[in-house]
């Protein structure tokens, strides 16, 4: 039985047991599924996975209807299907830039609720759709370009000064919510490395590069590139692939390997497919 699975056109993880005990069910993390179908959509070039990607967020919902969890008695209840984050539609709009390949594609602008809106993803997201537009001037896409560079480098500029108020907020386990309005969380560091990518910004990625691990050889490969020294190489090559996804990570976690014969390998194909494509 593969740990990471196709159904209803996403792709679903198996879920541990405390989440079986925590909801009565097992999700099979039908709450981030489009996060994950977009990464294994752009690591296996599969247009039906974007399709499907791009159909749900035009909804918008988090997980297709027919993957609706049941409500058990005395249980927690899952989380919405109508809230959306950031996070889906940042990996969507990635895939949809880089299966197409660029500049020459055709971006559609999705439609995103109110309170998901940000001054450096708007800019971004207009920056790329301006790409894929004959329209636009050489002039209109380089400004757009440095609008998006001027507000995520002011974000991560934020993200510098706040790191010890959100060690504070962690240590004392405080509003939940904080998490990600302080410091730089490796989930966000992971969504600007991927939008830094496909802006082929050199600006955002100079100030990125001193946030990233060394053990997160995703994030390096799509910052700086593949790998040149040998140990690092070796290091990649050696790379076992995780049930847990290890690029959203700030440390590194050992065990909870995926068995060989496995059809998906979520962290290691998206791995492979920066490589490749910047080898």
């Amino acid at each position: 039985m593969n740990y990471f699975y196709k159904k209803h056109g996403v792709i679903l993880a198996r879920s541990p047991q405390w989440q079986i005990d925590l909801y009565g069910f097992a999700p099979d993390g039908i709450g981030d599924c489009i996060f994950r179908t977009a990464i294994m959509a752009i690591a296996k070039y599969d247009h039906d996975m974007l399709h499907t990607c791009v159909t749900l967020l035009d909804d918008p919902i988090r997980w297709p209807y027919l993957l609706d969890p049941p409500k058990v008695k005395g249980k927690k209840p899952y989380r919405s299907q109508k809230y959306m984050t950031r996070d889906p539609y940042i990996m969507t709009f990635c895939a949809m830039y880089l299966l197409t390949e660029g500049p020459t594609c055709h971006l559609k602008a999705l439609s995103m609720p109110w309170y998901t809106h940000r001054p450096y993803l708007k800019s971004w997201i207009k920056y790329l759709v301006a790409t894929g537009d004959r329209n636009s001037s050489t002039d209109k896409v380089d400004k757009l370009k440095c609008r998006y560079e001027r507000l995520m480098l002011r974000l991560i500029r934020w993200g510098d000064k706040t790191k010890d108020i959100r060690l504070f907020v962690e240590k004392y386990k405080l509003l939940r919510w904080t998490r990600h309005q302080f410091g730089i969380h490796g989930y966000s560091l992971h969504l600007w490395a991927w939008m830094a990518y496909t802006a082929a910004s050199s600006r955002v990625k100079d100030k990125l590069i001193y946030h990233i691990p060394h053990w997160n050889f995703l994030l390096l490969a799509l910052i700086v590139g593949p790998p040149t020294h040998e140990p690092f190489i070796r290091n990649v090559r050696n790379y076992i692939s995780k049930r847990v996804y290890q690029w959203t990570r700030e440390q590194w976690i050992d065990g909870a390997y995926l068995p060989a014969g496995e059809k998906y390998y979520l962290d290691k194909d998206i791995l492979n497919w920066v490589l490749n494509r910047e080898s």
